[in-house]
């Protein structure tokens, strides 16, 4: 369970978009390095 303020809940929601927003690009990233392994072993 993690921490939440309770004080400032904009400052939480803040804080969840930029993890998630974090976690997208991750995600986006991994794909492309998958497409591009694919590409390679279809090159081969």
């Amino acid at each position: 369970m993690p921490f939440i303020n309770i004080h400032s809940p904009l400052a939480e929601l803040k804080k969840v978009r930029t993890i998630v927003n974090c976690y997208k690009k991750l995600n986006s990233n991994l794909h492309f390095l998958q497409i591009m392994q694919m590409q390679e072993i279809v090159a081969y």
